[in-house]
């Protein structure tokens, strides 16, 4: 496991009670986001590590796509399933030092 991936498991895996032999392997080739699928308790997780970079204000980019899915949920048009970024048990979005990696 890489380093940058162990980023991933210690911010996510204690935020979100997951169990502690959770892996993951990179989904895609982001070219802006680093993007990873974790694996726990027979269930999938989409993580994703924000490119502050591009991104400087994570918490922004949280908020607006947590409107856009509330949008969609609420839409009798939209014919597929929004995706949803997990709040933690605390209620946050946003976990590692830098507050840059959601699920």
């Amino acid at each position: 496991m890489t380093e940058t991936y162990a980023a991933f498991l210690d911010a996510l895996v204690p935020a979100y009670d997951l169990a502690e032999d959770t892996f993951c392997q990179p989904l895609g080739h982001g070219l802006i986001n680093q993007t990873l699928v974790l694996h726990s308790d027979n269930r999938r997780y989409v993580a994703q590590r924000i490119n502050l970079k591009v991104f400087p204000r994570p918490a922004a980019l949280v908020s607006n796509a947590l409107i856009v899915e509330q949008a969609l949920r609420d839409s009798a048009e939209y014919p597929l399933q929004a995706t949803c970024q997990l709040a933690n048990r605390d209620g946050h979005y946003l976990h590692g030092p830098e507050q840059d990696i959601r699920l």
